[in-house]
Parts: structure tokens; sequence; C-alpha cells
């Protein structure tokens, strides 16, 4: 499995235009052939075990709300057909100009990911969706 992750710091009075915004994206991304993604959002950033928050880690500021996307795909080849097919597409274009009107895109951070270990019941998670 091979994943690209994006950490967000989206100011509070601008959550329900990123929601939005990040939930079409991950559509397009789908119908170009990604196999899903997912927007979730920090609900707790207190320092625990021992470990720092994200928040914390990443200088959150108070008024900013965190958000991690990840969306996956079988392998980087079909990563980059995937993005390819994407990048060509006038929606994801509007897209991206929305989202860099919501959050600064200076303080966005994404890296590409291969699975190392995983264990998943995916039939157990999506029994218990949310959405």
């Amino acid at each position: 499995m091979y994943q690209e992750l994006f950490v967000y710091r989206v100011p509070e009075n601008r959550t329900d235009d990123f929601e939005r915004v990040v939930g079409q994206a991950i559509e397009v991304f789908r119908r170009h052939g990604a196999l899903g993604g997912e927007l979730v959002r920090v609900t707790d950033d207190t320092d625990k075990f021992g470990c720092r928050s994200m928040g914390n880690a990443l200088g959150i500021d108070g008024d900013e709300v965190l958000y991690v996307e990840v969306s996956y795909f079988h392998d980087k080849a079909h990563y980059e057909r995937v993005s390819a097919s994407t990048d060509a597409d006038p929606e994801v274009v509007d897209l991206f100009e929305v989202l860099v009107k919501t959050v600064d895109i200076q303080h966005v951070a994404r890296s590409e990911f291969s699975s190392a270990v995983r264990s998943v019941d995916h039939a157990a998670m999506a029994a218990h969706a949310s959405i």
C-alpha cells in the first residue's frame, strides 16, 4: 500500500470550507483511480504518555485546527498514474485555488509513505464508518 499524507493547519473559522474542498478533492482522486482517501480532524491534542501533542510539536496557534488527509494507492506507480491524471483535471485546479484561499499553503506538510506493518479489519472499519 502507498499513501500520500498531508498535515494541515486550518483557521477555526475556515474549517467548513476546508472540509468541503478536501472532500471534493478526495472524490476527484477516486474518480481518477485512487483507492480512497480520508480527512481526519484532531480531537484531542494534549500531551500524553510522555509524548508531545502534534499541535505542540508543530506550533499550532490557538485559533487553528489540525487535520490529516491520507490518500491510498496500490503502489508508487499507481500513485503516479492517478496523480498525472488528476493534475490534468480542471476541477483539481479549481479546488486547489479554493484550498490556497482557505489555508496557508506554506504551513501544509506533505509526504509519501509505503506501508511497513499493517493490520486492518476493513469490514469492521466500513461497518463503523461515520461518513
